[in-house]
């Protein structure tokens, strides 16, 4: 029964879409390209982020004037300010460029723009997108599948891959939409005010991604007598914000710095529409009797420039402040999920400053324990849900974005020490704070020796080998039980020195599971899996444990700190 309603409405909705006045499908499957084609763009980014890169980047942003030069000139080349929007988001994301420098090339890409609605007033210019996304598609996916060896080609692989679905995605949606553009009758609006224009020019330009294709259809319209000036004017600046529509979808679940780029796309661009709505008789005015352009067709192109330009003139002054308050807007969001206890205090009062420090790091040996378990125990916990259904539906956690949360975790505590550190602090809370990075050193290497081996472990855990199996059991069992002693430890607050039992334990541990490989090892396993790769393995796993023991160990060391600045009257928990 409820089968069939599901199939009946499921019938009646696929009725619905196929009377929609565009090719449902068509445009998502559009919009599922572009964001895939972002994805690859940013994965490309960081593998290509080498120091040389980032330094010719930076070189050519590092100043407002430079980013704003920088974007004009992008955008003009590539004719799509979207794409520059989006290499623009990719680079943020991956931390090669500031907030600020950004935001510099986004004005500079809105001024780019106006040269594509030039050639297409004026020459008529039409780019196939589609034909153009080819050569990246190509050269793209050779590269990212055959180059495993050369990981700064496969980046580049991945870079092109995503640059070419970026334009595909783009051209997806444009034709998915193109009979229903063709199709608008302007002239049955004119009567309605220059507002509705505006907002027909947003909703047309984020639907087909172009403004070049926009002006083509505005300066048509124009041509044969369909809308006048006005009109083509309030369409032409409501198709800047229409442009923003696609990376604010593509930033949603990204870093708040790539929010706070989209934000600042569509602010701009609505603070540019109203102003130039405003002032729209006035520019035309100027236009028309100062720069005697009398073609209606040159007119509302020189508007649409006037207006970019103008914009850019007025908020380049500000670029620093409005970088400082998007940083300052988005700050909360930065730190959700992330550090729990340092954003809730000052540092002005450093012993509370220190409790906080305590309780974070100790969050981090968790946030730590955490990643360790995702490496070693994801295949294993997979296997013990209790319904098939589950292992479809459940979203599986990925181990790298527990790393990625440990990083940003260690940047805020950096900041945070840096901040406390510059106060007036005794000798004693000096040691307790130097205690504390140490801990937080430890840590952080204890997480970059599992990073090093999550592809191997994956490896593992999908190797029908008895003896790789047998491994991965043993390598298991010791670091969950190793782990576990190492929080009790913490928890108990014990003040026995374990430290020396602790790498003793790990040095049998190292040396026993090395014995047992090469002692099981044959000739027909070693092709599966090197022993090379077992090995280091067993080296990675034991040195993750061997920095973890170092950060509980340090427990003892930071007891005796605070016994001697509070005596034994504890600081209340934050």
């Amino acid at each position: 029964m409820n089968f069939a309603v599901y199939y009946i409405n499921t019938e009646k909705i696929e009725l619905e879409i196929e009377n929609l006045p565009f090719d449902f499908w068509m445009f998502f499957a559009g919009l599922g390209l572009l964001l895939f084609g972002m994805y690859h763009l940013e994965k490309g980014i960081n593998g290509l982020a080498g120091r040389s890169f980032k330094k010719i980047l930076r070189n050519f942003t590092d100043t407002p004037l430079k980013a704003v030069l920088s974007g004009t000139l992008t955008t003009a080349i590539l004719q799509s300010s979207s794409l520059v929007s989006f290499l623009i988001a990719a680079f943020l994301g991956a931390g090669i460029i500031s907030l600020q420098n950004a935001i510099g090339v986004i004005l500079g890409a809105n001024i780019g723009t106006t040269a594509s609605a030039f050639i297409v007033g004026w020459l008529g210019f039409k780019m196939n997108i589609a034909s153009f996304s080819f050569p990246f598609l190509a050269v793209g996916t050779m590269s990212y599948l055959f180059m495993n060896e050369r990981p700064l080609i496969k980046s580049a692989g991945s870079f092109f891959i995503g640059f070419g679905l970026i334009f595909l995605g783009i051209d997806f949606m444009k034709d998915a939409v193109s009979t229903f553009t063709q199709n608008i009758k302007f002239d049955e609006y004119a009567k309605i005010g220059l507002w509705f224009f505006i907002i027909l020019g947003i909703v047309i330009t984020a639907l087909i991604q172009s403004s070049s294709a926009m002006m083509v259809m505005v300066l048509s319209a124009l041509h044969g007598q369909m809308i006048d000036i006005h009109q083509a004017c309030a369409i032409a600046i409501g198709s800047n914000v229409g442009t923003t529509i696609t990376l604010v979808l593509a930033t949603i679940k990204g870093p708040a710095d790539k929010k706070r780029i989209a934000f600042f796309h569509v602010f701009f661009n609505l603070v540019s529409v109203i102003l130039a709505f405003l002032a729209m008789k006035i520019i035309l005015d100027l236009i028309v009797n100062k720069f005697f352009i009398t073609d209606p067709i040159f007119v509302v192109s020189m508007f649409n420039t006037v207006v970019n330009v103008g914009g850019v003139i007025l908020f380049f002054p500000f670029i620093g402040y409005i970088s400082q308050k998007l940083q300052s807007s988005y700050e909360e969001k930065d730190h959700k999920g992330q550090c729990n206890f340092i954003n809730k205090v000052s540092t002005e009062v450093t012993d509370v400053a220190l409790t906080a420090l305590d309780n974070e790091i100790k969050n981090v040996f968790n946030l730590t324990k955490a990643f360790v378990f995702s490496v070693l125990l994801s295949k294993e916990t997979e296997d013990t849900l209790i319904h098939p259904i589950d292992k479809i539906l459940l979203k599986k956690e990925d181990p790298m974005e527990k790393y990625q949360l440990l990083k940003i975790t260690e940047d805020e505590i950096a900041s945070f020490y840096k901040r406390l550190q510059s106060k007036d602090l005794t000798y004693a809370e000096s040691n307790l704070l130097a205690a504390h990075m140490i801990r937080l050193r430890s840590l952080v290497y204890a997480a970059k020796n599992m990073k090093d081996i999550v592809v191997n472990v994956q490896n593992l855990e999908e190797s029908e080998d008895i003896l790789v199996k047998k491994l991965l059991e043993r390598l298991r069992n010791f670091s969950v039980g190793k782990i576990e002693e190492y929080s009790a430890f913490i928890l108990s607050e014990n003040d026995e020195n374990e430290t020396e039992k602790w790498h003793n334990d790990l040095d049998v541990f190292y040396h026993e599971t090395i014995d047992f490989l090469y002692d099981n090892i044959s000739e027909k396993q070693m092709t599966e899996i090197s022993v090379s790769t077992l090995s280091n393995i067993i080296k990675k796993t034991t040195g993750c444990l061997e920095e973890m023991s170092n950060a509980a160990s340090h427990e003892n060391n930071i007891r005796e700190s605070i016994t001697e600045i509070y005596g034994n009257n504890r600081i209340k928990k934050i």
